[in-house]
Parts: structure tokens; sequence; C-alpha cells
């Protein structure tokens, strides 16, 4: 992609901007909140509201905006209403409830609007301390409702029906309108946004194990030693109570006489349990089977759970963790789809209503006016030949190396701009294993080395590194490593290739033990007929000698023309 600096100082100070506004709102509780909401009731919701706050001057207008934030609330699943549609685009209006008091009612609609609605909510009695007046704690029903057919915001009191609250315009301009993403449901229907919790896709079976477990619990009470004893044998009762490691003596005649004949077991009748446990013993198994059911369909697996069969090999625990996790693969893409959504709707509303010094103080990135930049340029036009540049400080050079103040701000505030120059996308919510992703950066960096190692040579010797680096920056962008390292890798082709390094010459090879040549001072003379390396002309021409006198076949003059 082309290098656009405007569209990245434009991201840039968004990223920061909202990474500050997130942790000030406690995003991580909010998020959640809403997957809690999505289980249990079967949908989420939570709004985007800004808020902005101006020092007024002696006539009551704003004279200038002390402060800007955004934040998200999470909204009770019964305090949402919408209107019909099958699919979220045909929604044409949203409602929220609130429950305010007296003063709030008078603070937000006026005085006469506010002393006249009434307040119809009673608290509970377990929400009133027993001394308070239950008066006090009343608060007034208002719905706000959003409009996206007229783009206006409507407050309404169901029991206040002369007219509406308050009707204001819309003042956030959104893209969308609503102030909240499409809501987080539990079960996606193509044709109805009814919200519909998990809990009905194993409702049967949830009915039948809470029978089951009664039946359990009815067993197990009833289970109980009780028996008849011949009344002509006191000390039955004394056993019945003793401790255990306990024995009672026998005292009276008839438990002599029966111990004495070995009868005793005729005088006592105990009632059996014997099938009582074993109906126990059936109605666990069955438990156990409509458990392993309920897992099934709402894929929680053995290893999700933290059950795990000691006599289980490593694949097959793998095994049956991967495929836990992709039954959950889809949940866990429409809660990041859902983050996404949420921090989208806080970048655009930062874009599009956030004063520019605010923005700058937020993120820490400071830009200077087009005029700095005009100046410097005509600063550096009018510079007489041979003079040295005048030297700026350090911070006005970083100040003009930045585009300019109103190009970024034109990208922040223009929706087509922003839209197809900057993107936002969150993967904060993505869960992976630890170790999978140790092992992953280990085969990045290795396979780095070995790809570079490898087409180094290949670009020294005339292959286009644009080539070279749009092929590792494509296998790179794979991994999720941030936009920071994504810049880096933009940045590849522009790398200086580094010159070759000139070849060195082998070192030269060992002379073999046996064909080394020993100096006359050490009293060696090499063997007759043999040239070695490193031989002086004389010991040359002796060796000739030698072989002409063995063999008697050649001339020495012949042999040195």
């Amino acid at each position: 992609r082309d290098k656009d600096p405007a569209a990245t100082t434009a991201a840039k100070i968004l990223e920061r901007t909202v990474a500050t506004l997130l942790e000030q709102c406690d995003f991580a509780h909010i998020a959640q909140s809403a997957v809690l909401d999505r289980c249990l009731p079967g949908r989420a919701v939570v709004r985007i509201d800004y808020d902005l706050e101006t020092d007024d001057d002696e006539e009551g207008k704003p004279k200038r905006i002390a402060l800007q934030s955004v934040t998200c609330r999470q909204v009770q699943w019964d305090d949402f209403r919408r209107a019909p549609g099958r699919t979220w685009e045909e929604v044409s209006w949203v409602a929220y409830k609130h429950r305010l008091r007296r003063d709030q009612l008078v603070e937000m609609f006026g005085k006469k609007i506010g002393d006249a609605l009434p307040l119809n909510l009673a608290p509970e009695e377990k929400d009133v301390p027993k001394d308070a007046d239950p008066n006090l704690w009343k608060r007034g029903e208002v719905w706000e409702i959003h409009d996206r057919d007229k783009r206006q915001v409507i407050w309404v009191c169901t029991d206040w029906q002369d007219a509406p609250c308050k009707v204001e315009p819309d003042k956030l301009g959104l893209q969308g309108f609503f102030n909240t993403p499409r809501p987080l449901l539990a079960i996606e229907r193509p044709d109805s946004q009814e919200p519909v919790e998990e809990y009905r896709m194993y409702e049967d079976q949830a009915r039948e194990l809470e029978k089951v477990t009664r039946r359990i619990d009815k067993l197990i009470s009833g289970l109980k030693v009780r028996g008849i004893a011949a009344s002509v044998i006191p000390e039955f009762s004394k056993v019945a109570s003793a401790d255990d490691n306990a024995l009672v003596m026998a005292q009276s005649d008839a438990s002599q006489a029966a111990l004495a004949s070995g009868k005793m077991e005729d005088a006592v009748w105990m009632w059996p349990l014997e099938t009582a446990i074993k109906a126990l013993q059936e109605l666990y198994i069955q438990r156990d089977a409509i458990k392993q059911t309920i897992y099934e369909i709402n894929g929680i697996g053995d290893i999700l759970r933290g059950s795990v069969d000691p006599r289980e090999k490593l694949g097959q625990s793998q095994l049956k963790a991967s495929w836990g996790s992709r039954r959950l693969d889809t949940a866990r893409e429409d809660v990041s789809r859902y983050l996404r959504d949420l921090i989208r709707i806080m970048a655009e509303i930062v874009a599009e209503h956030f004063d520019p010094q605010q923005l700058m103080m937020i993120s820490g990135i400071h830009l200077a006016p087009r005029a700095m930049h005009q100046q410097a340029a005509m600063a550096q036009q009018g510079q007489v030949p041979g003079q040295p540049p005048p030297q700026l400080p350090p911070q006005v050079q970083a100040l003009l190396k930045a585009p300019p103040l109103e190009d970024v701000m034109g990208v922040l505030r223009s929706d087509a701009m922003r839209t197809f120059r900057v993107d936002v996308e969150t993967d904060a919510s993505l869960v992976g294993d630890e170790a999978q992703e140790k092992k992953d950066v280990t085969d990045f960096l290795t396979g780095t080395v070995q790809y570079w190692t490898g087409m180094a040579p290949i670009v020294q010797g005339g292959f286009p590194k644009e080539t070279a680096a749009g092929i590792y920056t494509a296998a790179a962008k794979r991994f999720k490593f941030g936009r920071d390292v994504e810049e880096y890798l933009d940045d590849l082709a522009q790398a200086p290739v580094p010159p070759p390094q000139p070849e060195q010459a082998p070192p030269p090879a060992e002379t073999p033990p046996e064909s080394k040549v020993l100096s006359r001072e050490e009293g060696a003379a090499p063997p007759a007929g043999t040239v070695k390396r490193g031989a002086t002309p004389e010991d040359t021409e002796r060796n000739i000698l030698a072989e002409i006198r063995k063999d008697g076949t050649a001339d020495l003059k012949d042999l040195r023309g």
C-alpha cells in the first residue's frame, strides 16, 4: 500500500485516544458483563454516550471546551426496547429506560415538566431501609427513544401522555445513527431479532436432570439403618446408640441365652437397603449421561471443563481441546465483532466531535498548523546560497516532519476519507494458547533468518529487493504483531541492500606428512626421482639426474632443453 502520512497520524491519534477512553470507562468489565448478558438473558446491549463540559461566560454561553469524553454504559436486559424487524437494518428505533429522581427530572426537562411527571416506580421492600420513607426512594420512569427515520431523540413517560417530555435533534451524526451496535445475541436467527437464551437448547435435558437429582435426594434421605428387635433383649437399644468401637455387655438372661445358642441374629430384623442402593447407582449413571448430553449440545468438552482422563495420550487431549475450541469459535467471533463495533462507534464520535487540542493532549501527538509549514518552506527558499540553513529547535523539527494539523483533521472529520483511509480493528478479545503463540513467534524468527539468509545473495545479484521484501511482508503479516510491526514491514522495501562481501580465498591445503621435504640442515634428502613442493632448483636437478641414472633412457641436455 502507498504511504499516507496524514492517515497514519490520524490512526495513531484515534488509537491512543480511544485506548485512554477505554481505560477510563473500565471497558474490560463492560465486555465481561456483555458476555454474561449474552449467556443468561440471551442479549447484550451496550450504549455509547458523548459527554461535553464547557466553561461558560457571565451570560451562560459556552466560552471554551473544558472536557470531552466518550463512555460505555451497559444496558440491563429489561431496560431495552426496539422496533419490530427481522434484521437489525429493519429496526427503525431503539429505546432505553431511565429511572430518575425528582431533581433529575427537573434538571433534564425543566421545572414545569419535571414537577408534573409522576414518580411511578416504587422500590421493593428489601431495597428500602426500615426507618426510611418509601416515598424518598420512588423514581420516575422515562424512556429515551432514538428514531432513525427522523434522526431525533424523543423522551416520553408512559404515565404522562400530554406530550413528549423533550425532543432533541441528532447531535452525534453517526453513520448508523444508533449509539449502540447490533446487539450481541446468544442465538442468531435470520428471520428475527428476538433474544433466545442458550438454555432453551438443552431445556428438556435440564428438566430431566432436575428430575433425576430430586429422585436421588429422596433415595438418599430414605437410606437409613432401621430394624425390629426383640423386646426381651434390652441391650439392643444400647447398641443402637453406642459410639464407634464400643462394646455393650450382655446383662439380661435373654441376651446371654441368645449369645450362648448363637441365635442372636434371629432376634433382629433389619430394613433391606440393597434395592434402594441399586436404584441409586442407576440414577447416578443416568445423571452423568444427561450431563454429557448437555455438554455435547452447548459444546463444553472435557478439556474445557478441566476433566481429563489420565490414561489419555497427548494427541487425544490436543484433539479434544481443538474440537472444543472450534465449537466455540462462532461465539468468540461474534463477541469480537460486537466489541469491535463498540470501539468503532467510539472512534467515530472522537473523530467527529473532539477538539484538536483535546486530541493532541490525550494522544500526546502534537501537530503544527499548515501556516507553520509554509513559513518554514518560505524560509528555506529565501536562504542565501552558501550559508548554512537556520538551526531550528528539535521540537520544531519534529513538528515540521509530521503532516499539517489541517490534513490530519480533514481525514478525521470526513466520513468518506476516514472510512477509506483509516480502519478500526481489535484483536484484544482473541483467546489463544500461550504455548502455541510462543512456538509461532519462534518459528517466525527462525523462518525470517532462513529466508533472508537464502534471499540476500539473490538480491545482491540483481533480484528486485521490493519483490523480496513484498514476499516476506505478505508472509509476516499473517502473524498478529500489531500495527507498529506492520509499519516496520512496510518500510522494509526502502531499506538499503548491504554490499556483497568479497569472497575469501580458501586456506592452503595442508601438506600430507609423507610428502614433507626436510631441509639439508636437517640432514635428510628427498627420495630419488621425486619433486616436492617448496624444493630448490638444485633439489629438482638432483631428482631428475637420479631418474636418468635409473632409467638410462633420457639425456640431461634434452631434459634441460
